[in-house]
């Protein structure tokens, strides 16, 4: 996935190439979201591509990361990197630990006090 850094991404062919899938929208979107650990949404936008993280709950607010034509690989590297990082702080703050022994966080658990894995 980190191959390329430094290669230009001038057009939806080359994304096409980085991603190793057909130049279309959903088969890039298809494509970035299996190359994440816990999954990123494309679409095409005039003039570049929207990416976001696709485990937020289509409620909760979250920041897009809107990257226009032409762009290097890396800027689309680290926006997902740092989508797969906030699920795994989220993740590990919002469920239980070893001893609450559950997937939910148990709030009177004397081990995490209440706050998740993080604790």
């Amino acid at each position: 996935m980190r191959r390329f850094r430094k290669k230009m991404i001038e057009d939806t062919q080359d994304l096409a190439y980085l991603l190793h899938c057909q130049a279309t929208e959903k088969a890039c979107n298809r494509a970035l979201h299996a190359m994440t650990v816990h999954g990123a949404y494309l679409v095409f936008s005039k003039g570049g591509i929207c990416i976001g993280p696709a485990w937020v709950d289509s409620l909760e607010e979250h920041d897009e990361v809107e990257l226009r034509f032409p762009f290097q690989a890396g800027a689309l590297w680290d926006a997902t990197a740092e989508f797969d990082h906030e699920a795994e702080f989220a993740w590990q703050a919002t469920h239980g630990c070893s001893h609450c022994g559950s997937l939910e966080v148990n709030p009177d658990c004397q081990h995490c006090h209440g706050v998740g894995v993080l604790a």
